[in-house]
């Protein structure tokens, strides 16, 4: 019996090496759940935090929305109104002008080249000025 039992001594050191070696890897597989767990858990809490955050600026949004459009809409009718001016007034401006302009055009064609003043007009020497 003796002899049987210092025979199963190596296997039963063996043994033992194996079951320490399986606890040392079952605590090492024990940290990495723990701070997956833990690196999981805050990237729940993150992810919370940006939902909220999405929930807030959603909100913003729609409050901000009829004022956009409202300014939207004022700008499209001053932009109008501007295009209006444009079209109207301003055309009516210009048919004005042209309308008085005419009468000195026609005087000018009418009127003899040697009548019409000459182009080179001697430029005056300006007198010095007076302190």
């Amino acid at each position: 019996l003796t002899q049987d039992v210092a025979n199963g001594v190596p296997a039963a050191e063996a043994r033992r090496a194996a079951v320490a070696a399986a606890q040392e890897q079952l605590t090492g597989a024990k940290e990495v759940q723990q701070t997956a767990a833990d690196e999981m858990t805050s990237a729940d809490q993150q992810q919370q935090e940006r939902e909220k955050e999405l929930r807030a600026a959603e909100a913003e949004l729609a409050k901000f929305e009829p004022a956009h459009t409202a300014a939207v809409a004022a700008r499209d009718g001053k932009v109008e109104q501007l295009q209006n001016f444009k079209d109207f007034n301003l055309a009516c401006f210009e048919t004005v002008r042209d309308r008085a302009d005419a009468p000195k055009k026609q005087k000018t064609e009418e009127a003899e080249p040697e009548e019409l003043p000459s182009k080179d007009i001697p430029q005056l020497e300006s007198a010095p000025a007076q302190v």
